[in-house]
């Protein structure tokens, strides 16, 4: 076995690899396998992809120490806003559907009395229902827009405030 050869299995593969992450590694064995990366792209490109990992991983937490439980928990009551208006659009929005239906049924009824045109009437309602379809169908992506967002924010919310809390970062405002 040459100065520069490495032979070890999958455990001590990967046993070296996270003691050369760390930077537990003695001077001489981090040489050795220094050049055992440059021999190895595909282990050299796991090891880039842990190190990137290991950045992210400290920023994240850098974020959430520099995170205020105020903070946090100002983050948590917008979050509970949103989700009660979602409540509120999702419960009453059918019912302001409908009305807005019904009104303007009875308008477009009230129109066709005083203007009795056959083809100018049917032309206007085929207009009028198609600009309704059109109209619920721009209703029906904003809503699912709006539910993807709300989820994303919840889980983010959530995250940050795990985070928070098991990095000692104290419980947000209103617990104990």
């Amino acid at each position: 076995m040459g100065r520069n050869t490495i032979d070890f299995g999958r455990d001590d593969l990967e046993a070296e690899l996270h003691a050369y992450i760390d930077g537990e590694l003695d001077p001489g064995r981090r040489l050795a396998f220094e050049a055992f990366l440059a021999a190895n792209p595909p282990v050299a490109a796991r090891v880039h992809d842990y190190l990137h990992q290991r950045e992210m991983l400290r920023r994240g937490l850098d974020l959430l120490a520099a995170t205020t439980p105020e903070r946090t928990a100002g983050l948590a009551e917008r979050l509970l806003g949103r989700l009660r208006l979602d409540r509120l659009v999702h419960r009453f929005g059918p019912i302001a559907a409908a009305i807005l239906l019904l009104l303007g049924g009875w308008n477009v009824g009230t129109w066709v009395q005083h203007h009795r045109h056959g083809a100018a009437v049917a032309g206007v309602l085929s207009g009028l229902v198609a600009l309704r379809k059109e109209q619920m169908a721009q209703d029906a992506v904003a809503v699912s827009v709006a539910r993807r967002a709300m989820a994303a924010l919840l889980v983010s919310g959530t995250a940050l405030l795990l985070a928070a809390l098991a990095t000692g970062g104290g419980a947000p405002c209103g617990s104990s």
